[in-house]
């Protein structure tokens, strides 16, 4: 057999010719926790859950006690390249989703497409900000817009439900694309 094809080469191989979506575990820049990575199917829309989820959600749901809500529409065009869904931290009262364009985005804004996040309230959560809009279901939730400088940061839209504030972002995002995002979450 001629060894000019190393076999990492051949796995790479079948896995791009059978369309196998697989989860990677690679260890968090610089920490002993892992982040979970999941790529985006492109089939599975019956769902409840959006596809980007399913491989994080039983990490989400053995270590976090508070209510995840996971939006089921992502304003993504259908020629963006993958999204993945990458766990930053989850713990008893907190959990930190980032979306992005790259399996091993670390929050850098070349590969960052957003993020979604939870948190038990605190005395030291800071009460939110920005334009009150409302959701489905008569939620008033807080649009805080993004800016740019150098980058852009994330659209932020949050609203309190139950004892927990909750947060989806955008990078440079829209406020319709948000409230669509936030009308859309589910508790899987």
């Amino acid at each position: 057999m001629n060894s000019k094809f190393p076999i990492k080469h051949i796995s790479t191989l079948f896995l791009l010719l059978t369309g196998t979506n697989f989860v990677r575990v690679t260890p968090a820049l610089g920490i002993d926790q892992y982040q979970i990575i999941a790529k985006q199917p492109t089939q599975g829309k019956n769902s409840q859950v959006n596809p980007v989820f399913q491989p994080i959600l039983s990490k989400l749901k053995k270590t976090t006690q508070i209510k995840i809500l996971l939006p089921t529409h992502i304003p993504i065009g259908k020629n963006e390249p993958p999204l993945y869904s990458i766990v930053e931290t989850v713990t008893r009262n907190k959990y930190q989703i980032l979306l992005g364009f790259t399996p091993d985005c670390s929050g850098g804004t070349a590969c960052r497409f957003g993020a979604i996040s939870a948190e038990l309230l605190s005395s030291n959560t800071p009460k939110p900000v920005g334009k009150e809009v409302n959701l489905n279901n008569n939620k008033k939730a807080y649009f805080e817009d993004f800016k740019c400088g150098a980058n852009c940061s994330d659209a932020n839209l949050i609203w309190i439900e139950k004892g927990v504030q909750y947060t989806i972002g955008l990078k440079a995002g829209s406020l319709s694309g948000l409230v669509k995002m936030a009308n859309s979450v589910v508790s899987p």
